[in-house]
């Protein structure tokens, strides 16, 4: 697979602005009350940005960035609404390495270590 290439199966995109049957079956149990909150009202939020977890065949799961824009029509009447799914797989457990690699640090910090006792 390429670098840039989504590893977010086609059969959970949205298809003529509708989610394909069983798309919330696939969500991580952690971030479904919060992803189905975000596409409860979709007409009324004109630029949503979602991050969630989403299981892939294998079981595995894969970060994913949901960002979608209401394009209005004459009147401010909502015309369609467009959207990109996009991995950031590698960016969240990049994130995660780094807050680890920071609390380690500042667990050795000399001040750490004095404060606790430690030399």
């Amino acid at each position: 697979m390429s670098k840039g290439t989504s590893r977010v199966p086609s059969s959970y995109r949205a298809r003529g602005g509708r989610l394909r049957p069983g798309f919330f079956e696939h969500i991580h149990p952690e971030d479904l009350p919060r992803v189905r909150g975000a596409r409860a009202e979709p007409y009324e939020v004109e630029h949503q940005v979602l991050e969630y977890r989403v299981r892939r065949a294998d079981g595995s799961y894969v970060s994913v960035r949901d960002e979608k824009r209401l394009l209005p029509e004459e009147q401010d009447r909502p015309r369609e609404i467009v959207g990109s799914l996009a991995d950031i797989t590698g960016r969240v457990q990049l994130e995660a390495q780094l807050r680890q690699a920071q609390k380690m640090a500042r667990l050795h910090s000399p001040i750490h270590r004095h404060v606790s006792g430690f030399s």
